[in-house]
């Protein structure tokens, strides 16, 4: 094997990491990678007797630290500090040092590298985990927020947060209108308008931009159509960022920021921007058509309102009828038959068809009355709830063998007529669903007036006669349909449980706000 001589500088020339070498602040040796990192084609044109102070200034600072600290022989050091090239650009540097202390004369040695890459990526990094956090506290605020003000003011408090930008607000368009609002607005230092105002040429302007629009400093001529808009300018912004906010090419509205000083916009803030963008627009779609829903949910309810109270009406009338009129001519009808009988001797066969004649009137006689009474009691009008209540549940625990009660709880006054006529077709309807069914049941009725809301339960368990075994009714959507219905226009709501089987609970619960609009007093 032949012995090879390489010269001891050409190893460290080839080094791809810089090293300096220094003697009482001089630089006296500087390899290839260190000359390139800090700019200088050749150790001729180093800074020698100047280097740290051109060079690395901070560093200086630090070797004067070592000095008066008389650090251990031994101790290497790694700090990271920013340097100057030779064309007086910042560059990020890590340097790895020792420092021997030779009877007061210095000796330094640094090993030296570029990290700017380096500490770039880690910035980015961060940079993208904090729109993360900022992205997901939005998609937070849309899914647990119902109030459009909410939603908008929360969206842009996390913007603002992110981009440490002053101000940032929303305009809303009304198409049908064809005016704008201001919604969502923080950071302001004025009173911004809440009414919404008609679109001026400058708005359309900034409605119709083709896509997000950066006024800076160095682009001041995209801000000529702002100085109309006296909220912004009240505000003295400098720089501004406009998102449209665009649904299938119309306008629904559009976002600014802006800053109090002079900001240029990156990349990543103009992504943000824009994935916030279609956020805020999302809320707005969704706040329209929950809107719509809303109106037309009220829409209706006032018809089925309007409806019940003609059906409800009707229903008086033909009570009315059924009572006054088919009921005196039933009654007058088996008066005349009596009369009749009275006039000559029936024979055995016809007195027996006189008696099916009697017989047949009292039967339609009584199934008027009932059927008046159910289209309309009078008792409910006379007496009130409980009272129609238990006389509803005796006739039917007599016809269909049921065990019905009905208990009361804070029960003291009258409710107003809608109410009462609401509870107590709930309550009908509620028996008629356990018709449907065979066998029999028990079933407790319970009206609670609370403080809070008006609660009525009813519990209806199914009786299991001679061992047979039942399956446990279930109701249908359809089948508490009118019970929901009846619910919805007081206000209140339905809850059927069948967890509890063989019991079946139907819960009407009506806030103690619509209770207390429909008391008297």
């Amino acid at each position: 094997m032949k012995n090879v001589s390489i010269p001891f500088e050409e190893i460290l020339h080839s080094v791809p990491i810089g090293i300096v070498l220094l003697h009482k602040g001089e630089v006296v040796y500087a390899n290839t990678a260190a000359l390139s990192l800090f700019g200088y084609p050749s150790q001729d044109k180093l800074p020698s007797e100047t280097f740290l102070e051109i060079n690395l200034s901070s560093f200086k600072a630090y070797i004067q630290n070592y000095r008066e600290q008389q650090w251990a022989k031994s101790d290497w050091f790694r700090i990271e500090t920013q340097g100057v090239n030779a064309s007086g650009e910042p560059i990020e540097i890590e340097v790895l040092g020792k420092v021997r202390n030779n009877h007061e004369q210095y000796d330094t040695i640094l090993v030296v590298r570029n990290i700017g890459e380096q500490k770039q990526e880690e910035r980015e990094q961060a940079e993208w985990l904090k729109e993360q956090e900022t992205i997901t506290a939005i998609d937070y605020s849309l899914l647990h927020n119902k109030e459009l003000e909410t939603v908008l003011s929360t969206i842009n408090q996390q913007l603002c947060r992110f981009l440490k930008a002053h101000w940032a607000g929303v305009i809303i368009v009304d198409e049908q209108a064809y005016t704008i609002r201001w919604a969502g607005v923080v950071g302001a230092t004025t009173q911004f308008p809440k009414e919404p105002f008609t679109i001026t040429s400058a708005w359309k302007h900034i409605l119709w931009l083709s896509g997000p629009q950066f006024c800076t400093k160095d682009n001041r001529e995209a801000l000529c159509f702002l100085k109309d808009i006296l909220e912004v300018m009240s505000e003295g912004i400098f720089s501004v960022a406009i998102v449209p906010l665009r649904k299938e090419n119309v306008p629904k509205g559009c976002l600014l920021v802006g800053y109090r000083n002079h900001h240029k916009f990156s990349s990543r803030e103009a992504h943000l921007l824009r994935e916030v963008a279609e956020r805020l627009l999302l809320a707005i779609l969704n706040s329209q058509l929950y809107k719509e829903l809303v109106d037309r949910e009220r829409e209706l309810i006032k018809f089925t309102s309007v409806r019940i109270h003609a059906q409800e009406e009707e229903r008086r009338k033909i009570a009315r009828e059924l009572h006054d009129t088919l009921g005196q001519l039933l009654t007058a009808t088996k008066f005349n038959v009596e009369l009749l009988e009275d006039t000559f001797q029936p024979t055995s066969e016809q007195k027996d068809r006189i008696i099916e004649i009697k017989r047949l009137l009292d039967n339609v006689l009584q199934a008027t009355r009932e059927l008046s009474y159910n289209l309309m009691p009078s008792v409910l009008d006379d007496f009130g709830l409980v009272p129609a209540l238990q006389v509803l549940c005796d006739q039917v625990a007599q016809r269909t063998g049921y065990k019905i009660s009905v208990h009361t709880h804070n029960m003291n006054q009258r409710l107003k007529t809608e109410l009462e006529v609401g509870l107590y077709r709930i309550v009908q309807d509620s028996l008629l669903l356990f018709q449907k069914y065979d066998g029999v049941f028990e079933i407790d009725i319970q009206l609670i007036n609370s403080p809070d809301l008006f609660r009525l339960l009813i519990d209806g368990t199914q009786q299991n006669q001679h061992s047979i075994p039942r399956e446990v009714p279930t109701f249908s959507e359809f089948d508490i349909m009118n019970i929901r219905e009846r619910a919805t226009l007081m206000g209140g709501t339905v809850v059927v449980d069948f967890s509890s089987a063989p019991t079946i609970t139907i819960c009407v619960e009506i806030p103690y706000t619509q209770q207390k609009d429909n008391c008297d007093g």
